[in-house]
């Protein structure tokens, strides 16, 4: 696709204002329409318009710091008097303009580039993916404009990007507005079949058809676009811890990097990189623990087995998990879990057990070397994860079981039930 963008979308050549004229007729026509109070207050964006003087003429980028009252009164319009700029996302800018024209703090703050007006330096990197979706949106916006046809696609696209500072992801719902945005062909207008739009639901197959019949060099765009961006990190790592989850089930020969993937997500859930992820099944291999299955602090093979054994018919006892905020000051009654914590850094726990028919099957663990980080509000985040992890780890289980079966079989004749726990130890 990017070699096929090259040859067809040249940024340079695309006719492109800012104007406030679209948002000013949409304000007319409003105002022929509105009852006495929504009236008097569209009239007065309208007298602003007027007095300014650009009512129907383009702005140079240059010149969009003296109206800066303007676009101040289209923030104001365009927005619910809910929104808090210190924290919602929401910008300006003229169609596929490189620099935005107005936005909140947090904009400013989170993606741009204060002397620049364009996009910090880490995001450039991705934002050929945000070009994509904005780009689709446009000729969405032509279709509609131009020929009076739907395309039944987003107008939103979910952003996934690493901070580099935190080392999570972060993930953003970025949704385009290009309602205030004129549209005219420069020459006579193609035919587009309605029946071959309806038919491309691929994004990449849609732009390619719309950039070959449609190029945009052919219009001219004038008016402004509106951009909202809004923090969806919760929701949207626990989907893809879930998607990555179920891959994992599907596929266990990619176990290392997923894992690893799988442990940003988490962390991103929970809101910080300070709490590590382990995770241990409860797989017993002639009467005994094999603690190399697992990945955490229940792993560590200097703990007594009686008593890792008997903390996990504790933990399938209560069905809940265990949260020690600080070992320092818990009760006696936490002597494994100081144990456990014992000769780390580690002061802050958790355990979380992962039951399948009331039995418990594996434990999940969260530790970390800050009191506080450790939270029942946290562990309740994991809540939505605890039916496919149960999966995961019961396919861990039948996974073990049959990789012993098959080395035994692979190696040895048939043998004795008698002596089978020998064979079942140099198999594992």
């Amino acid at each position: 696709m990017g070699i096929f963008l090259q040859k067809y979308f040249d940024l340079t050549k695309i006719n492109t204002s800012f104007s406030f004229a679209p948002f000013y007729q949409f304000l007319q026509k409003r105002i022929e329409n509105e009852d006495d109070v929504k009236r008097k207050m569209l009239q007065y964006f309208a007298t602003r318009i007027e007095e300014a003087g650009v009512q129907e003429r383009d702005i140079h980028a240059d010149e969009l710091p003296k109206y800066k009252d303007l676009l101040d009164i289209l923030y104001v319009s365009l927005t619910s008097i809910t929104i808090d700029g210190t924290r919602d996302i929401w910008g300006i800018t003229a169609p596929f303009m490189s620099t935005f024209a107005y936005g909140t703090p947090s904009l400013y703050k989170s993606f741009i580039d204060v002397e620049t007006g364009w996009l910090k330096p880490e995001f450039i990197s991705n934002f050929k993916e945000i070009g994509m979706v904005a780009l689709k949106n446009i000729y969405k916006t032509i279709l509609h404009q131009v020929y009076n046809l739907a395309h039944q696609s987003k107008d939103e696209f979910i952003y996934k990007y690493l901070d580099h500072n935190t080392g999570l992801y972060r993930f953003y719902k970025i949704n385009f507005n290009h309602d205030f945005i004129d549209i005219k062909c420069n020459s006579e207008l193609p035919e587009i079949d309605e029946t071959v739009i309806n038919g491309i639901t691929d994004d990449d197959n849609f732009l390619r058809y719309m950039l070959k019949t449609l190029p945009l060099t052919e219009f001219r765009f004038r008016g402004f676009g509106v951009l909202t961006i809004t923090d969806v990190t919760q929701q949207q790592s626990l989907d893809h811890i879930k998607e990555r989850l179920w891959k994992l089930k599907a596929d266990d020969s990619c176990h290392e990097p997923l894992f690893e993937d799988l442990q940003i997500a988490v962390k991103s859930l929970l809101g910080s990189n300070k709490i590590e992820i382990g995770a241990m099944p409860f797989i017993l291999l002639n009467n005994k623990m094999v603690r190399h299955a697992g990945e955490g602090l229940l792993t560590n093979t200097t703990l007594d087995e009686t008593e890792i054994r008997a903390f996990f018919k504790e933990i399938e006892a209560s069905g809940k998990p265990l949260i020690i905020n600080d070992v320092r000051e818990a009760p006696v009654t936490s002597l494994f879990i100081a144990k456990l914590l014992d000769s780390t850094p580690y002061v802050s726990y958790a355990a979380i057990p992962i039951l399948y028919q009331q039995k418990v099957l594996g434990i999940m663990e969260l530790y970390a070397a800050e009191p506080g980080l450790i939270t029942s509000e946290k562990i309740k985040l994991l809540e939505n994860l605890y039916a496919e992890l149960a999966q995961l780890m019961k396919m861990g289980h039948e996974i073990f079981e049959h990789s012993i079966r098959e080395v035994i079989s692979d190696h040895f004749t048939v043998i004795q039930p008698s002596v089978a726990w020998r064979f079942n130890e140099v198999a594992l």
